[in-house]
């Protein structure tokens, strides 16, 4: 939580005012019956606070005819700011020697006591602080494992059955192929067990011959 510091806030005059919206973290600097309008300039720690943090002037009617002036800086909950000072510097839009009012900030940084368990990364917000699950990991527990891609568990189980996918090709193949290269050598075997019935016990037939350019007659010549 960003907060004014124990001490009362500083300045050079009772016309000057600084004020916070706690739940904002917005610092009010208000100059009361001025004129002309009051310009603005704040600082933490002595260096100039952003453009962005700071508000335009806010003119309302003063007392007497003069003006009350206004200027909103906005900070965030930021442990770095803790025990730096916060001044408003005031002058009027002549010129003229202004006032200034300032005040230490106390930020209490509520991760500093680790609050958060099972690993998880403490993280400063607006209203406090939150706790973050480590990258890799996801809710409720900070536990699991989380992953847009594959596991490793996976990819192995991926290559296995794809090893085993080719595998069962590779042996199918081979399978046709035996049986091919086997029905050719049984066919080759018949041919000669037909032109050799000596081996079988019986008589070579007519068509056997031919096959292998003879005859009986021929063989019987051969013979004689």
């Amino acid at each position: 939580m960003l907060k004014v510091g124990d001490e009362r806030p500083l300045s050079n005059s009772s016309m000057v005012a600084l004020s916070r919206n706690v739940s904002e973290h917005i610092f009010t600097c208000e100059v009361q019956d001025i004129n002309p309008a009051a310009n603005f300039s704040w600082t933490l720690d002595g260096g100039q606070l952003p453009t962005e943090l700071v508000s335009d002037p806010i003119t309302g009617p003063g007392t007497g005819g003069l003006t009350t002036s206004m200027s909103n800086a906005t900070l965030v909950a930021d442990p770095k700011y803790n025990g730096k000072e916060l001044k408003c510097a005031v002058v009027n839009y002549d010129g003229d020697p202004g006032i200034m009012i300032r005040v230490m900030l106390t930020v209490d940084d509520p991760c500093k006591s680790n609050p958060c368990k099972n690993g998880r990364n403490c993280t400063l917000t607006p209203d406090g602080f939150k706790c973050v699950c480590p990258l890799g990991t996801q809710e409720p527990d900070c536990d699991s494992q989380a992953s847009d891609g594959l596991t490793t568990g996976q990819i192995v189980g991926i290559c296995v059955g794809a090893g085993a996918v080719v595998a069962i090709f590779f042996v199918l193949t081979l399978c046709i192929l035996c049986r091919e290269s086997l029905s050719k050598r049984c066919s080759c075997l018949q041919c000669k067990s037909s032109v050799n019935p000596e081996k079988e016990g019986g008589t070579p037939d007519k068509e056997a011959l031919e096959l292998n350019g003879g005859s009986t007659s021929n063989k019987e010549k051969e013979e004689g």
